[in-house]
């Protein structure tokens, strides 16, 4: 009997499993053909397959070179807008010592040395309790304008020149003055004015003055009597004779320290915010003097006001100059101009004696210079600069020792990669350093 041949095969059982089919999917790409030359077998090759894709990358050499021209062209760019230098200074300097007695002059001779003064006038008031009746003898006081219409020089008028009421009564100016001459103002001449304080030439009610105008007897013989005149600024007031209400004589006395004190201290306070500039002063170079009519009383209503004129002196020295004699004293041949104190104001220069009763009369004047000043000499910083301009680091010290009036000289150029200090004077920038602080 015929066999059937598929009976001869074994069938599959489940240990002999075909293995899993394994399927990969591929990346589909075009296909163009390429023939070689030396062979004639035709190829196909992906068109769209880039075997670069899988070569490591690396920077190219071109990317560096561009890289860094751009850095160096930045960095020339900063150097050429943004460079400068900052050259710091100290001055050659020493600290010396003055003890010297010296004599002053109100109008100096060439070479001498000169003093000014500076007055000013004020008053101050208290209220004390009335506590009995007494007879009571004052002066009546005030201020006055001096006016002079007469020419454009000035004209000195001394302490006590008298000036006249309409009604024939006498007052006297408290100190020396000068009237200044005329002036043009706008085009209009205009009378020379001064300020100055007056006294009754008796005691009595009947000289006390609200307002009125004034003549100056002394000049009746000449055809200034006419162009001179005087006006009531602050009323004439005070004057008094015979009984009147009086406080306790202690409290009184207090009451006059306390008003002296504070006329001072108000006054002091005025002066030295009035000192011009380049002089000095000092507090040990004021007087204070009282006006001659002294404290003054009113009283009303069992209350009693004293009011107490005064004038503080203050003397003045032109700064310049002493600081001038005093480096001579001090660097005898050393000293070449070109020098500075520069605290002055720490030496003193104060008057040997203190007393006098009407200070500006004084023409000359003892005085005490006593100190240690100290001393810099001075830099010029635009020969500085014009040294330095374009100079590198290197020449930096031998410049600056050339500069004997230099104790220390510090450089610092930006950006810091520049090596030479800028051409143009405006990039250099001199900082002075205080040898003392």
């Amino acid at each position: 009997m015929q066999r059937n041949m598929l009976e001869d095969i074994k069938p599959l059982t489940k240990k002999n499993t075909r293995a899993p089919r394994i399927e990969s999917k591929e990346e589909e790409y075009s296909y163009e053909a390429e023939e070689s030359g030396s062979s004639g077998r035709t190829t196909f090759r992906p068109t769209d397959f880039d075997d670069t894709d899988h070569a490591p990358r690396r920077p190219g050499m071109r990317l560096w070179i561009i890289t860094g021209g751009s850095i160096v062209l930045l960095l020339f760019v900063l150097s050429i807008f943004f460079s400068g230098a900052d050259v710091t200074l100290t001055p050659k300097n020493e600290i010396d010592s003055v003890h010297e007695t010296v004599t002053a002059y109100k109008n100096p001779a060439e070479g001498k040395l000169q003093f000014e003064i500076m007055s000013v006038d004020g008053e101050e008031h208290t209220t004390i309790d009335a506590t009995k009746e007494d007879t009571v003898l004052q002066k009546a006081s005030g201020t006055v304008t001096i006016f002079n219409n007469y020419s454009y020089a000035t004209q000195k008028l001394v302490a006590t020149t008298r000036l006249e009421s309409k009604d024939g009564k006498i007052y006297r100016i408290t100190k020396d003055v000068t009237v200044p001459g005329q002036s043009i103002v706008s085009g209009k001449t205009v009378a020379g004015t001064i300020d100055v304080a007056v006294v009754a030439d008796q005691p009595g009610e009947s000289y006390n003055l609200a307002t009125g105008d004034l003549t100056i007897p002394g000049l009746k013989s000449s055809p200034k009597y006419a162009k001179f005149s005087a006006k009531i600024k602050t009323a004439i007031t005070g004057g008094a004779s015979g009984k009147m209400l009086v406080g306790d004589a202690s409290v009184v006395s207090k009451a006059k320290d306390d008003l002296a004190k504070k006329l001072v201290e108000t006054l002091t306070t005025q002066a030295f915010s009035q000192i011009p500039k380049g002089y000095l002063s000092y507090d040990e170079g004021k007087i204070f003097v009282i006006s001659p009519e002294g404290v003054t009383q009113t009283s009303a209503e069992n209350k009693i006001t004293l009011t107490e004129k005064g004038t503080l002196y203050v003397y003045l020295f032109p700064e310049k100059t002493y600081a001038d004699y005093i480096l001579g004293l001090v660097l005898k041949d050393k000293k070449d101009g070109h020098e500075s104190i520069v605290n002055m104001h720490e030496v003193k220069i104060i008057p040997s004696a203190l007393g006098s009763s009407d200070p500006s009369k004084e023409a000359e004047l003892d005085l005490k210079i006593d100190g240690d000043p100290k001393i810099i000499w001075d830099i010029d910083q635009t020969k500085v600069v014009d040294a330095l301009k374009g100079k590198t680091k290197k020449e930096f010290g031998t410049i600056m020792a050339s500069f004997v009036e230099v104790d220390k000289a510090e450089l610092s150029i930006s950006p810091f990669w520049v090596r030479a200090i800028p051409k143009n004077g405006r990039d250099i920038i001199i900082k002075m350093k205080n040898p003392f602080q």
